[in-house]
């Protein structure tokens, strides 16, 4: 979304942006983890996936964040929004 054109009309102070990111990006060993740890957690096995890939269990929960902490406090990920707010 071109952020301008909103700015010059209504002069925006703060843009906050939601990135989401999917499990398929750590690769079949990452989809593996999840279609099991969904499995586990479904038929009641389990009450929380195991998680080896991830840092935390994937399966029906939401990760507050993704990559390392850079020094200014924000993730990787967060940076990259940052960066590509930029160019738009």
């Amino acid at each position: 979304m071109a952020l301008w054109p909103i700015h010059k009309l209504f002069k925006l102070k703060s843009v906050i942006m939601s990135t989401y990111q999917a499990a398929s990006g750590a690769g079949q060993p990452g989809m593996d983890e999840l279609q099991e740890g969904t499995r586990t957690v479904l038929s009641g096995e389990r009450d929380v996936a195991e998680n080896k890939i991830f840092a935390h269990p994937l399966p029906f929960n939401v990760i507050p964040h993704i990559d390392k902490f850079q020094e200014n406090g924000y993730t990787k990920e967060e940076m990259k929004v940052t960066w590509e707010c930029r160019k738009i």
